[in-house]
Parts: C-alpha cells; structure tokens; sequence
C-alpha cells in the first residue's frame, strides 16, 4: 500500500475512525509530505488506536510554519508509529504531540531542523521513544525557541534509544523540559547541546529529568542546569558530564547552575549544599563538570552573599558534583546583594572573583 500526500494548503490526513474501538493498522508503506505549507497535519488521532508498522514509511514537512507530522488525542488509544520523521526548515513545526491520548510508542528515527521547533510532546499522555533523534533547533524570535523534548501536564517522556543528537541555540531555546506535577522526562545515550543563550536541561513546577549517560556541551552565553518552583533533575549512575564553555569577555560565558533565591536569601557552602540534595535528589555525585577557563559554575538571582564567603573551594566542594579544572569564575551576581565583609584586590586576576 502506498498513501502519498503532497500541499501547500492547509490539510490533514486522519489516520483511525470516529467511533469508539477502532483500530487502524497499515504495514504497507506510508509516505506523506507537507511542502511549504502552513498549519498542515500530517496525521491526526482524534479517536482509535493505530499502527503504522512500516519502518520504511516516511513523514517529511519541508519549508513552511506551524506544521505537525503526528499528532494525537485519541484517549485511552495506543499509537505504535515506525515511521521516519523529517522536518527540515518549517518553523514552529513539531514531530510527535500527544495531547491526552493514549500510551505512544514512536521506534521511527526523528530529524528536525528549523527555528522554534518541537521534537516530542508529552502533553498529560505518555511517550515511549526508542528512535534515533536528530534535533537542531534555534530561536524564531526572543520569545518563540526550539524545543527538543517537553513533559507537560504530568506528561511522561521516555527517549532511550541509541545516538541521540540534540543541538539548541538562542535565547528562549531548550533542550529538555519538564513542567508540572508529575510531568517527567527520561533521556540516555544522547548529546545535548546549546549555544547562543539557550538552555540545555529546564525543569520546573515540579517536574523531573532523569539524565543517564548524557553528555552536555554548553557553549557561550548558554546555561546547564535550571530549575524552579521545586523542579527536579536526576543523575543516573552511568555517569552525566557536562562541559562548560569559557570566555574571557563576562556575557560570552557558559555556566553550568542557575541559581534563584527569594527576598535576597542567604548563598553560601552550606545552603548551595542544601540545594544541591534537594535539587538533584541526592545523584549529584554522578555528575561530572568539566570546567574550561573562564567559564562559570553559577549564576546566582535574587540572593545575599557576604564576600568571606566566597571562598573557590568551599563553595565548588559543597556542591558535591566531581569538577573538573580550576580556573573558572565561581559565580556571577544578578539582582543580588554582596557583603563587602573582606579585603580583596579586584585588579589581581588571579582572584577568582575578578570581572563577576
């Protein structure tokens, strides 16, 4: 069976019935194109399970804006997919959106290039991936980045297959994110890099990344690790590493932490440590930072910090991560108070608190 679609109109090509209990099987192959388009679907799942068993069937979105190669609600319904997916240059274009829908289990390699794109959606469903995944994303607007994984609404992502390569750049870009009670996302076996301002790994609301042997390369003006409002990041035991850019100019920096306190709280070794337990439940230690001159360990918002606290070691040890290399800049201020309770010569550029 061959099924080929090509537009650049706005249409949608539904895969399943209306009523309650169908199931829509096709182990022939499934080729769909979207061409410059706008607002196309490739395949929509509003009710009905589906298989789309052929692995040479191929979901292509090339040029055009806001278009999607699958997307389900189909409640309670599984969707078992091995098609290939490609979306090349389409903005705002995703991959896989579950919205939800019932249990999808996606084996067809994804490679999604474009600006403010999505690669898998888990919004309140739960998405098992075991395809390879191609990911380079970059902003549209300050506003409006690329997404390469997102859990939401207590979503469930689940990305483990082999040779996962995520690229994000530019403000408002992330890799991996995480929002909402219950929402979680598990990634191995994968690189992960951001560049331009973007973030590699945000969970917030109290959300959850599980990271297991992932290497994260963060480049300049790029961050590492965020969270908020009880976010939460897991480090698995085959080790995470993350290497951190420098720079000599202060905004080119990469940083790996950022840091956000309430009401200008106190930020010294023992509350970064209360943190750091809190924050990465305890796995820290799995997690490996590989600190290039002149790159930056944090980023710290809305906090009081007296200088004689600012010791380099104290600081780095209480963190508890294995780091490695020594001529980083510890932290930089923003929106925050610093206690001037020390002596210290901030024309000698040996001193780890020189330019921050």
């Amino acid at each position: 069976d061959l099924l080929l679609f090509d537009s650049s109109d706005s249409n949608v090509f539904e895969v399943g019935g209306t009523d309650s209990g169908y199931t829509g099987t096709n182990q022939g192959l499934v080729e769909l194109s979207s061409i410059d388009a706008k607002n196309n679907t490739l395949v929509l799942i509003n009710d009905g399970k589906v298989n789309i068993g052929n692995q040479n069937s191929i979901l292509k979105i090339s040029g055009g804006e806001k278009n999607t190669a699958i997307f389900t609600k189909a409640s309670g319904d599984i969707l078992n997919n091995k098609a290939k997916i490609y979306i090349t240059d389409s903005n705002k274009s995703t991959g896989i959106y579950a919205k939800q829908s019932g249990t999808v289990n996606n084996s067809g390699n994804l490679d999604i290039s474009g600006k403010a794109v999505n690669g898998i959606v888990a919004d309140a469903a739960i998405i098992n991936n075991s395809g390879k995944i191609l990911f380079d994303g970059g902003k549209f607007d300050d506003t409006n980045g690329s997404v390469a994984l997102a859990a939401l609404n207590g979503g469930n992502l689940s990305a483990v297959g082999t040779g996962n390569d995520i690229k994000i750049s530019g403000r408002s870009s992330i890799g991996l994110y995480s929002t909402g009670t219950s929402s979680q996302i598990r990634l191995e076996n994968a690189t992960v890099e951001t560049n331009d301002g973007g973030i590699g790994i945000f969970s917030q609301q109290n959300g959850l990344t599980n990271l297991n042997a992932v290497n994260i390369d963060v480049k300049k003006q790029s961050l590492a690790f965020m969270t908020e409002s009880n976010g939460k990041i897991n480090f698995g035991s085959n080790k995470v590493m993350a290497t951190i850019s420098g720079s000599s100019e202060m905004q080119d920096r990469g940083t790996a932490f950022y840091y956000k306190g309430t009401s200008y709280s106190p930020f010294n070794a023992v509350t970064i440590a209360s943190w750091s337990a809190n924050t990465f439940n305890g796995t820290i230690n799995n997690l490996t930072l590989n600190m290039q001159p002149g790159s930056r360990l944090f980023i710290a918002n809305d906090i009081s910090i007296n200088l004689s606290d600012t010791s380099f070691s104290s600081i780095a040890s209480s963190l508890g991560s294995y780091i490695i290399g020594n001529d980083y800049k510890v932290f930089m201020l923003y929106l925050s108070k610093l206690n001037i309770d020390n002596r210290v010569n901030l024309d000698e550029q040996v001193n780890a608190r020189s330019e921050e």
